[in-house]
């Protein structure tokens, strides 16, 4: 036990980018030629991983996407933003800008094709939408506020339970997907809400965020105080 909680220690003390094998024995017999290519093959076997295992190459896979831009779609092709999605994705949400009766789209990500799929298409009141998000798996929505404007709300949740691939997989692609839903979807986007669980967006919060931009238009449009007589 001794061992065991002393050896990354030593290895960090050592520099661990020099030691890019390590081999675990039980006998020093076992240090030979042979035994050196039994790690060799045992290591091209591919095991099956523990679930930290896999955790920790699903993370190192999600981090390879994110650093990429979900390996290279935030470029653009031909003006359009190269991601890959379901062809109804964005007659959606050109309706939904166009004041449609339905006023809530709801995109997932297919994590195995990592294809952006429409979900639903439905209507909701303020107080209805932490209800309408689906809550089972992440979710990108997009909602039009019952504004004037008609404001476009992007709503972006993922459920703690989601795997960790998944939280990833989804935090790579949120820019991509507004900038989808604005160049394909001709939708102006008027206010970004992220959020772990869909019970978050409650109407207050919605509220909160327009007030909060009302108070600021007429702050930065208020007419010049007159200047007093000297």
């Amino acid at each position: 036990m001794l061992f065991a909680a002393t050896r990354l220690t030593l290895l960090r003390e050592l520099g661990g980018e020099h030691f890019p094998e390590t081999v675990f024995c039980t006998e020093a017999a076992e240090l030979t030629e042979k035994g050196w290519e039994r790690h060799l093959a045992h290591e091209k076997e591919g095991n099956p991983l523990t679930k930290e295992e896999q955790d920790l190459e699903d993370i190192k896979h999600a981090e390879a996407l994110e650093s990429r831009g979900t390996q290279g779609r935030s470029l653009t092709q031909g003006g359009k933003l190269a991601l890959r999605t379901d062809g109804d994705i964005a007659a959606a949400l050109e309706t939904l800008g166009q004041g449609g009766r339905e006023n809530l789209v709801q995109l997932r990500m297919d994590a195995k094709t990592e294809t952006l799929q429409l979900a639903s298409v439905s209507s909701a009141q303020p107080a209805q939408l932490a209800a309408a998000i689906d809550a089972s798996e992440p979710r990108f929505s997009f909602y039009r506020y019952d504004d004037a404007e008609g404001s476009i709300v992007f709503v972006s949740t993922c459920p703690s339970i989601a795997k960790i691939k998944d939280r990833m997989l989804y935090a790579a692609s949120r820019s991509n997907v507004v900038l989808l839903a604005q160049n394909e979807g001709g939708l102006k986007v008027a206010k970004r809400i992220e959020a772990t669980n869909p019970e978050e967006i409650t109407e207050g919060v919605l509220r909160e965020e327009f007030k909060t931009a009302s108070l600021e238009e007429k702050k930065n449009f208020a007419k010049p105080k007159r200047p007093g007589r000297k």
